[in-house]
């Protein structure tokens, strides 16, 4: 699958679903492309989402690596019939991943929870992170690093790729930290803190936050110049980069991805752009640390 992590996990839980009605077992054998690499490799976990996140049937485990090794996967860089870059290879069409008609379907006896509910317990169980990535996290000594401390607003910017590519560049422009502010101050004035977590794709909002002394700004470590691009982060993990960008590593942009995910969850108030999968994650996660819906 070329999809983003989010978009991933979300395709995950379609199929969580339709298996819960239909009561059988949920199994995940597809490829995770940011665990294409040497890191999850060496650990025999190759492509695999257990390489960073607990299993979510662990007495299943020689079954998926059995139906992974016989599976004929598709190119990491192939593009479906209508220029899609996430692909279900069935027989000889290879079709658009689309999660099907059942995406928005609740389990009857949950039916009255609602939707966010649901996904909000099934985004929780996929993306546990396995005793190894919660030492390569290392959150708590991070926090401590950074600057974050409770109460604290969490504020997530998509930049990057994630409005200059395709059908976002087209639906709405890249917006600056600026854009946010208004949100970010009524937070602040309405719950007496001044500590903001921003998590960014973008270097710049990080520059001009430092200008803004107003709050005192925490930022997880990265190198946020390597994922300016006009070219998906996807495709480039497939090795489609533009000419003269930084070449990108699988490992690293999910530690990346993950210590800002998780981060924004343990935020006590949130300033998101919904549009982002990973601003939809951080709610859902939030609320289940929470046991709330974040402000």
């Amino acid at each position: 699958m070329g999809a983003g992590f989010g978009s991933t996990t979300y395709f995950r839980t379609a199929i969580m679903t339709k298996a819960f009605m239909e009561g059988r077992a949920y199994l995940y054998y597809g490829r995770f492309n940011y665990a294409l690499n040497s890191h999850c490799s060496a650990k025999g976990q190759h492509g695999s989402f257990e390489c960073y996140f607990e299993p979510v049937a662990p007495n299943c485990t020689g079954t998926v690596e059995a139906l992974r090794s016989a599976f004929r996967f598709p190119s990491p860089s192939q593009r479906g019939p209508r220029g899609e870059d996430c692909i279900l290879d069935h027989g000889k069409e290879a079709q658009g991943c689309k999660a099907g008609e059942g995406y928005h379907t609740i389990p009857a006896r949950f039916a009255r929870r609602g939707l966010f509910w649901w996904r909000m317990v099934q985004v929780a169980s996929l993306v546990r992170p396995n005793r190894e990535t919660l030492d390569l996290l290392d959150l708590g000594g991070l926090k401590q690093r950074i600057g974050y401390e409770h109460p604290i607003i969490g504020v997530h910017m998509r930049s990057g790729d994630g409005c200059r590519y395709g059908i976002r560049a087209r639906l709405f422009k890249c917006r600056t930290l600026e854009d946010y502010l208004p949100e970010i101050r009524a937070m602040a004035l309405k719950y007496g803190t001044t500590r903001v977590f921003l998590a960014t794709d973008d270097a710049g909002a990080v520059r001009d936050s430092r200008r803004l002394t107003e709050f005192s700004w925490a930022y997880a470590p990265a190198d946020r110049s390597a994922l300016t691009s006009d070219v998906k982060i996807e495709q480039r993990l497939a090795g489609q980069a533009d000419k003269g960008a930084t070449a990108l590593d699988h490992h690293s942009v999910m530690l990346d991805t993950l210590r800002d995910l998780y981060l924004l969850a343990e935020a006590d108030f949130l300033v998101t752009h919904q549009a982002s999968t990973l601003s939809r994650l951080a709610l859902q996660l939030g609320t289940a640390l929470h046991r709330r819906v974040p402000p």
